[in-house]
C-alpha cells in the first residue's frame, strides 16, 4: 500500500527523493523532533529579536559625536615609549571637576601606582589616555608626541589594559589569547605568554591544552585563570604601553598575592611604560617602585612606597597609605610648630594638631615597680 506517494516511487539516489523521504519520517511520528527544533527556533528568534535591539543600540552610541577629533596630519608613534607626561589636566563630568591640575611623569620600566578612594578620578584618568575624551586643559604627551597628534587606531593598538572584569570569548584558549596578536602564534610563543602570566598549570588541566574551547564566557576558568586569559591576551599584543585598572580584585587572597609579584616582574621583565589602578593600600605597596596618590581628582603626593609611608605629605595621606594612629596634642605656641613633630597635621576643625604615630614606632619599655 503506498502511503503519500513515496512507496510507489521508484527508488532513487537523487536530491528529490532524499526529501521526500524526509517528509516521510516527518509524517510518521517524528513530531517530537519537530517540537525541540521548533523550540529551539523560537529560542533563537528571540535572542536575535535581543540582539537587534542591543546593535541598534550601539550603532546609535558609535554614531554619536564624542568631541575627540582625529588629527588632520598624524605622525606616527615612536617604537618604544620611554616617558608618558600628563602636563596640567583638567577634566569634567556633569559640569562636576573630576581632574585638577593633574601633572606626572610615567618612566618606561618603572610601573606607576595611582592609588586613591573610588571616585578619585584614576579610571577617568585612564579613560582619558584611551583617548575616549579629551580633557579641558593640558595635554598627554608620549615621549614628547601629543596623543592628540595620534591616530586613534594607532593610539589604542599601542596600548593594552586589563580591566577588572575579564572577557573570555567562546574559543579555545589558544584564539582568546591571539585575538590581540598581529599574526598566529607558534606553540613556543604560546608557552612563553602562558609562563608569563602564570597560566601553564591551568592548560594542562585542560582536556586539549591550548585547544580546549573554553565555554561561553570561559565556563571552564575559574575567576582566576579568566584574568589570566586577559593578561595573556594582552602580552601577546605586544603593546608599547600597559594600563591595569584593578585587574586583582576579583580574585582569591593567594592567588592575587601570586599575581602581583608576578606582574611586577613582568614590568621590569618587559620594560614597558605601565600604569596601574588600584584603591587597595596593600597591593599598592606591593605592586610599584612609584606611587601617587589621587584625592578628588588631585594628586596628593607622588613617592616611592617607603617614601610614602614614612614621610606623608598630608593628613589624608598618612591616613589612607598604611596603618595610623592619630593623636591630638593640642594648641602648640608661637614657638613651637608643627615640624618639631615626627609627623604632625593641623586640625581644621579644632586648629589643634594631630601626631601621625605607626604601630611600628610604639615601644614599650618595661616599668621598675618597687614592692
Amino acid at each position: 500500500q503506498a502511503e503519500d506517494g513515496i512507496r510507489d516511487q521508484p527508488r532513487s539516489r537523487g536530491l528529490g527523493d532524499v526529501y521526500k523521504r524526509q517528509v516521510y519520517q516527518a509524517r510518521r511520528g517524528n513530531a517530537e523532533s519537530i517540537q525541540v527544533t521548533l523550540e529551539e527556533l523560537v529560542n533563537y528568534w528571540c535572542l536575535a529579536q535581543d540582539m537587534a535591539v542591543g546593535l541598534g543600540r550601539t550603532w546609535e552610541l558609535l554614531a554619536h559625536p564624542t568631541g575627540v577629533e582625529e588629527p588632520k596630519a598624524p605622525k606616527n608613534i615612536p617604537d618604544k615609549i620611554r616617558r608618558l607626561d600628563l602636563s596640567e589636566i583638567n577634566y569634567s563630568h556633569d559640569k562636576k571637576l573630576t581632574l585638577n591640575g593633574i601633572t606626572l611623569r610615567i618612566e618606561s620600566g618603572h610601573p606607576h601606582l595611582l592609588v586613591g578612594p573610588s571616585g578619585a578620578g584614576k579610571s577617568t584618568l585612564l579613560s582619558l589616555l584611551l583617548r575616549l575624551d579629551d580633557p579641558e586643559k593640558g595635554n598627554i604627551f608620549l615621549d614628547g608626541l601629543s596623543l592628540r597628534d595620534v591616530r586613534l587606531s594607532d593610539l589604542r593598538n599601542t596600548i593594552g589594559i586589563v580591566l577588572q572584569e575579564s572577557t573570555v570569548l567562546p574559543l579555545t584558549l589558544r584564539q582568546n589569547i591571539e585575538y590581540t596578536a598581529s599574526d598566529s602564534l607558534s606553540d613556543a610563543e604560546m608557552g612563553r605568554i602562558l609562563k608569563i602570566a602564570c597560566l601553564e598549570s591551568g592548560v594542562d588541566s585542560l582536556p586539549n591544552g591550548f585547544d580546549t574551547d573554553l565555554g561561553s564566557d570561559g565556563g571552564l576558568l575559574s575567576t582566576g585563570q579568566r584574568q589570566q586569559v586577559a593578561i595573556a591576551r594582552m602580552i601577546a599584543a605586544d603593546p608599547k604601553v600597559i594600563l591595569m585598572d584593578e585587574p586583582l580584585s576579583n580574585l582569591d587572597a593567594q592567588l592575587r598575592e601570586e599575581l602581583r609579584s608576578e606582574i611586577r616582574r613582568i614590568q621590569k621583565q618587559l620594560g614597558i611604560t605601565t600604569i596601574y589602578v588600584t584603591h587597595d593600600q596593600e597591593e599598592a605597596l606591593a605592586v610599584s617602585d612609584l606611587i601617587c596618590v589621587l584625592n578628588e581628582g588631585q594628586v596628593q603626593q607622588t613617592g616611592s612606597p617607603i617614601e610614602m609611608y614614612q614621610n606623608p605629605a598630608n593628613f589624608f595621606v598618612a591616613s589612607f597609605v598604611g596603618g595610623n594612629n592619630f593623636i591630638e596634642v593640642g594648641k602648640l605656641n608661637q614657638n613651637c610648630s608643627g615640624q618639631n613633630l615626627p609627623d604632625a597635621f593641623q586640625n581644621t576643625e579644632t586648629a589643634g594638631w594631630l601626631a601621625s604615630v605607626r604601630p611600628e614606632q610604639i615601644q614599650l619599655d618595661p616599668i621598675n615597680v618597687s614592692e
